[in-house]
């Protein structure tokens, strides 16, 4: 059963156990114990909870999922004021909107946590990141003179172009570098949701779909060097791939 069943988390999942504010909501009824490990040599935490899942039994799974959910769209009282980016008329994003995106995600314990959870695990033969993000654009209303089918063009272009820069900027801002440190995890797969093409899967440009190979490559050959140093029963160091631009 552990070995076929893949098992799934969100952010929500993974978020709230210092009892702050994040990014996202704290799911609750999920884990009978913290599953973040205790400053005490990584032993497993004693923090009570409100749900069912032990994290020693999550810990036995070999399948996981990551669905990255980001709703930056929805009403939340918290960090408001970074959650969205200002369309320009020439479709490009304003700098300080990108800079104030990328603190915010970088302010979430969201990876950091996943990072630490799926470390617990003996082994991971294969962990599956879908990330979707929603971000309310902001832009100029300059629609004098236009008919509503052309507004509704512009609308949907500016809404378009803020979409795809937010996930740019969550690569840009080093997020999956989180999970370089991982060396239990045999195949890393990522992808970015796109509901409107064939595939389902929004095609990176090239310099941003080459930093996720580097961060899969990294995962991949650790788990590579940590066999070979079992194997050998030597000890095993980690690596490091980049930390975002």
């Amino acid at each position: 059963m552990y070995s076929d069943l893949e098992v799934v988390l969100e952010p929500g999942d993974v978020v709230g156990f210092d009892h702050g504010t994040d990014i996202v909501d704290q799911h609750k009824q999920v884990w009978r114990h913290s599953p973040l490990p205790s400053k005490d040599e990584g032993a497993p935490s004693l923090d009570v909870m409100d749900g069912l899942l032990e994290p020693y039994i999550f810990a036995r799974f070999q399948n996981i999922k990551f669905r990255g959910d980001f709703y930056f769209n929805e009403a939340e009282p918290h960090n408001a004021p970074h959650r969205t980016l200002f369309v320009n008329r020439d479709l490009t994003v304003r700098s300080e909107y990108e800079t104030n995106f990328a603190s915010l995600l970088r302010s979430s314990s969201t990876l950091q946590n996943l990072a630490q959870i799926l470390s617990m695990n003996t082994v991971i033969k294969r962990l599956n990141f879908s990330l979707t993000l929603s971000v309310e654009p902001e832009f100029d209303s300059d629609y004098e003179d236009l008919d509503f089918d052309q507004v509704s063009e512009i609308i949907d272009r500016r809404c378009d172009v803020a979409w795809k820069r937010s996930y740019e900027i969550f690569i840009e801002a080093g997020m999956l570098h989180q999970l370089c440190e991982l060396a239990n995890v045999q195949n890393f797969h990522f992808v970015v949701l796109d509901p409107d093409s064939k595939s389902g899967v929004l095609e990176l440009p090239h310099k941003h779909a080459a930093k996720v190979r580097e961060v899969k490559e990294m995962i991949e050959r650790n788990y590579s060097a940590k066999q070979a140093c079992l194997n050998n029963g030597e000890h095993c160091v980690k690596q490091r791939c980049w930390d975002g631009d």
